[in-house]
């Protein structure tokens, strides 16, 4: 097709293809050599179209440097400028270490995309000990109708930013998405927390002790998704016990001893998908406790913690057999640790066995670092569970593992 045919398009045709021209990520830093502003110098018609497209400008990645703001501030309006009536999504963020003037351009940055605070849809905000909070309290709550992602990297502790990031989760009711980070470890601040209405909630970089982190489960009662990441506390005498109906997908890290007691005091009866990364040993009990309290279907697991060997594994999965189809295991360990009785375990001796079969939703299995299996039982189990599905049995699709001598 030549350029004159192409640009006989449709509008709607022509601008699905100027999108796919976009960087495949949420926000677009501009470039002569990406995005709209590439089919924009491709030639004067096309420069005239991609500007008439709204869709093309609702996305900007802003870098803060020692060399200023990129794009300048100029440019931040004019590129958004062209968005129309489109809701927003914007990044602050700081690549390198802006030097001196990082406080300043930060500002100068911030109140670039002030004048479009109606139309913030996503925005994140990674501008870390740099970020302008006083600036943040100069935009009223109840414009921001629009915003639906809040991520903000906050400089020292959470507590130090909590009153200007409370005046926004307070008056934004429909806010759907979190992120919070903080450099320092701390308490969650004082009082009822503004995470009601949140479906997922990201606070894996900030550490917490376990009894805040069943406070950040109990306030979110709305909540489909959440990381956390448990800090180093004095153990709490008395844990309370906190039902989750609504949670699908759990991440939980941890390099303390008190990811088992979160186990001990969560029940999620509609968990999906868990991913724990911690520093020490769960006792396997922990795992048979909190399953057999929550009786939820779970479909993938991924586990990187210690384990005393491949029964240990076995005892865990037994918990979660009949709906489990994903799991992955990094173990944290010098040595490599033998998995072969949990590959035995997976193997259908028997091609007429429909019944009391483990695992038998398992269709990937990734055994990651720290682990390694023997040939001759790696491939009894690749010949068991890589043929033609048998009825309520899945083909296995996807597998990784270490062979020794391989």
């Amino acid at each position: 097709m030549d350029l004159p045919q192409l640009l006989n398009l449709n509008y709607d045709v022509l601008e699905h293809v100027f999108l796919h021209c976009l960087p495949d990520e949420p926000f677009v830093h501009p470039a002569r050599t990406a995005g709209p502003l590439l089919v924009s110098h491709v030639c004067s018609s096309w420069r005239q179209q991609a500007i008439s497209m709204p869709a093309l400008w609702a996305s900007i990645d802003i870098h803060v440097t020692r060399r200023g703001v990129s794009p300048s501030p100029e440019v931040i309006a004019a590129w958004l400028g062209r968005s129309g009536t489109r809701p927003l999504r914007i990044r602050l963020s700081v690549p390198e270490k802006p030097g001196v003037e990082g406080w300043q351009n930060s500002e100068i940055a911030f109140r670039a995309i002030l004048p479009f605070h109606r139309r913030w849809q996503k925005l994140e905000l990674r501008l870390r000990l740099f970020l302008p909070l006083q600036v943040l309290d100069e935009v009223a709550p109840e414009a921001l109708t629009e915003l639906r992602a809040l991520h903000v990297v906050v400089p020292g502790t959470l507590d130090d930013a909590w009153k200007h990031l409370r005046r926004i989760l307070d008056g934004v009711s429909h806010l759907e998405y979190l992120g919070l980070e903080a450099d320092l470890s701390e308490h969650l601040p004082a009082g009822p927390l503004p995470f009601a209405a949140l479906r997922a909630l990201d606070m894996h970089n900030v550490a917490l002790p376990v009894v805040d982190c069943l406070h950040v489960l109990e306030s979110a009662q709305a909540l489909e998704s959440l990381m956390l990441r448990i800090a180093v506390a004095p153990a709490a005498t008395v844990l309370p016990g906190v039902k989750h109906s609504t949670l699908l997908q759990l991440s939980l890290y941890s390099v303390a001893l008190d990811a088992d007691a979160f186990l001990d005091a969560a029940t999620l009866p509609n968990l999906r998908n868990m991913t724990i990364i911690c520093g020490h040993r769960i006792p396997p009990n922990k795992f048979t406790s909190f399953f057999r309290r929550s009786r939820c279907r779970l479909r993938c697991l991924h586990l990187c913690t210690p384990v005393d060997d491949a029964d240990t594994v076995v005892q865990i999965l037994r918990n979660c057999s009949t709906t489990l189809e994903s799991f992955h295991l990094g173990l944290l360990c010098d040595e490599a640790l033998p998995m072969d009785a949990l590959l035995q375990a997976l193997i259908i001796e028997d091609e007429d066995q429909y019944e009391d079969v483990f695992c038998p939703r398992l269709h990937s299995l990734l055994l990651g670092p720290g682990s390694v299996v023997e040939s001759e039982v790696a491939n009894a189990f690749l010949h068991s569970r890589a043929r033609t599905a048998r009825p309520g049995v899945a083909k296995l699709d996807a597998v990784i593992m270490r062979v020794n001598g391989n």
